[in-house]
């Protein structure tokens, strides 16, 4: 548990002290006694200007005192702020009568004890003119000042005949912040809370409880509230058990440790688990490493409620075994050969991303901020796998170019993406969004219903999204759902993916410059396409490469040359030939499209008139009807 220390600390001088004797009282028949006049300066902290100052440091106000008996009893009293002017100054006198037993004369090495009583004080029971002994009880207070003003326990020890005391803390404070799911509670549910020392033993002993609202803070429900403990109280095997009416209780564990007089703690925790971004190991030992902590903020837990500051490799000694990870970064770009975290050993993850990128308080934000934010996030991370039943989440609802770019690059280790969540469908795309995301992920098997959502595209968004993914061999119909392309959108979306035998429809009419740029390369178990696309006379135009000298048929197009490509890729669907339905040629002969259509014509040795000598038809997959020029 993260702890701040406050020293309180008010020097006492005494100006002067005199000594009378107060005339018998003959009516009052109790045993005789005489009084003690007592005057004291009292220097505090200068430029203090309210009960608790910004310092933390108490500030006396109208109505203070100060309790002062002797070490047998025999002399006590109070004194009391002589004048209203010197509330909230840093010099006040205060004064009273000290009530002496009989027979007895203080002398200047008595020892005597002071305790200070605040105008707002619940702390000292007062009974018989004497002050009994500090009764922390189940008592609390709002907020941390309110309790200093109101459950502090200030004390000194000295001689009566000093010139000088000297008031120090003796209380020590633990502000407690309780959060809820927004979901599940509303403003003003009343929930019970107790702390209990070894609890579930049979000697737990209850430290302290109350009641307290739910209250909105910050887009947060919460409930919060401070008491004081006796400085030196132990805390042991505690829980705090929070509870309402009939429904479960929720148990929350509390760090071992001695609450210190002139402390304050902070306990912070929610009740239910938030979606941290996890690793779990799946064979113990593992040694999970963050490469990205340097200014982000980041900080780990065992137990999603102790949180540490991150400073090095952590590890995981059981299967099993979990680490949590929060942070308040806005770039997390790697541009090296590892991601930003790394396992030596094969582990799941799962939880919110966005969890990398809180604000001040830990709360996730939905924006990403940086270009290229999570660039190879996870690169070549072979140990990364998917958990069956829990997912791993990308949350954000505001997108930035190239954001997830190879973010998963490499990671042989994913076999199936049923849980991995997308951002949800009503997020814009942008430049570049999911560019090369899932490139080389040669263990990816299938692609799950609903996995692209978006019918509005952006440049590039799933430029080799897929590229590499041998084993991928099953996809929906309906995977790429749009109607309006964007440039380059889908250029080499599926190259080399040579397991799959059935591609997604590609359903727009309308293209877009290098948008199909070799999508299905090197897929040579495909058996059909359905695509829409029809094409203008004027986009008809020669199906070849524009500039023979300058480009070659194994890389990409210039980027910026796209403009004079062929409207729907130039080098085509795939390696060099396009598919369509319906007979609708996209060339400027209709025997030059390529399609898995007996009934049409292609040429496959010779190239039509007007094309250039390279042999744009010798990549055709085999097992497609070919006719030679010249056949029947």
């Amino acid at each position: 548990m993260m702890k701040a220390v406050l020293k309180y600390i008010l020097p006492f001088v005494l100006l002067s002290v005199s000594c009378a004797k107060e005339p018998e009282q003959t009516a009052d028949p109790a045993p005789v006694k005489k009084t003690v006049h007592y005057r004291a300066s009292v220097e505090a902290d200068p430029g203090t200007r309210a009960t608790v100052n910004e310092n933390m440091k108490y500030v006396f106000e109208a109505g203070d005192r100060v309790y002062l008996e002797s070490e047998g009893g025999e002399i006590y009293g109070f004194l009391s702020l002589s004048k209203e002017s010197d509330a909230g100054t840093s010099l006040a006198l205060f004064e009273g009568d000290l009530t002496c037993q009989e027979g007895f004369s203080p002398l200047a090495d008595t020892p005597v004890t002071l305790v200070l009583v605040g105008v707002a004080d619940e702390l000292h029971p007062v009974s018989g003119g004497k002050l009994s002994a500090a009764d922390y009880g189940n008592k609390s207070a709002e907020s941390l000042g309110e309790a200093v003003r109101r459950l502090s326990h200030f004390t000194a020890s000295g001689k009566f005949g000093d010139l000088r005391f000297t008031l120090t803390q003796q209380s020590s404070f633990v502000v407690f912040c309780l959060q809820f799911d927004e979901e599940r509670v509303s403003a003003g549910d009343v929930f019970s809370v107790t702390l209990y020392n070894d609890y579930s033993s049979e000697t737990q002993t209850s430290l302290f409880s109350g009641s307290f609202p739910v209250k909105a803070a910050d887009g947060d429900m919460e409930i919060s509230w401070v008491t004081a403990f006796e400085g030196g109280t132990a805390v042991s095997g505690a829980k705090v058990v929070v509870s309402k009416a009939e429904e479960a209780p929720v148990i929350l564990p509390m760090n071992d440790q001695t609450l210190a007089a002139s402390s304050y703690y902070t306990f912070q925790r929610p009740t239910f688990m938030r979606d941290y971004l996890t690793v779990e190991a799946i064979d113990g030992p593992t040694k999970v490493t963050f490469n990205k902590a340097t200014n982000n903020g980041i900080q780990y837990s065992l137990d999603g409620y102790d949180w540490k500051n991150y400073t090095s490799a952590v590890t995981l000694y059981n299967d099993g075994d979990k680490i949590y990870f929060r942070g308040k970064g806005t770039n997390y770009q790697q541009t090296g050969n590892s991601g930003i975290l790394t396992a030596d050993k094969a582990s799941y993850v799962y939880g919110d991303l966005m969890f990398l990128m809180c604000d001040e308080k830990y709360k996730v934000k939905k924006e990403i901020e940086a270009d290229f934010a999570f660039q190879r996030a996870f690169y070549k991370a072979s140990w990364l796998q998917l958990h069956s039943e829990k997912k791993l989440k990308l949350s954000a609802t505001t997108l930035s170019t190239g954001c997830y770019f190879e973010m998963f690059r490499g990671c042989t280790g994913i076999t199936s993406l049923e849980n991995l969540e997308m951002p949800g469908s009503g997020v814009s795309l942008v430049n570049r969004c999911f560019d090369s995301m899932f490139l080389e992920c040669s263990g990816i098997t299938a692609i799950p219903q609903g996995f692209l959502p978006w019918t509005q595209l952006a440049f590039a968004c799933y430029r080799k999204m897929f590229e590499g993914c041998s084993k991928l061999a099953t996809i929906p119909s309906d995977l790429l759902p749009a109607l309006t392309l964007a440039k380059a959108c889908y250029l080499r979306m599926f190259f080399g993916c040579s397991s799959l035998t059935v591609a997604p429809d590609l359903l727009a009419t309308t293209p877009a410059p290098a948008c199909y740029f070799a999508i299905f390369r090197n897929c040579t178990n495909i058996s059909y396409v359905k695509c829409l696309m029809v094409l203008s006379a004027e986009q008809r135009i020669v199906y070849s490469n524009p500039n023979d000298k300058v480009y070659d048929n194994t890389a990409d197009p210039p980027a910026d040359n796209l403009e004079i490509w062929d409207m729907i890729s130039s080098w085509s669907v795939f390696n060099k030939w396009l598919v369509t339905t319906n007979n609708q040629p996209l060339n400027n002969k209709s025997t030059s499209v390529f399609v898995k259509n007996p009934g049409m014509e292609y040429w496959r040795k010779n190239n039509p008139p007007g094309y250039s000598s390279v042999n744009w038809m010798g990549v055709v997959p085999g097992e497609w009807n070919m006719k030679n020029d010249g056949e029947e």
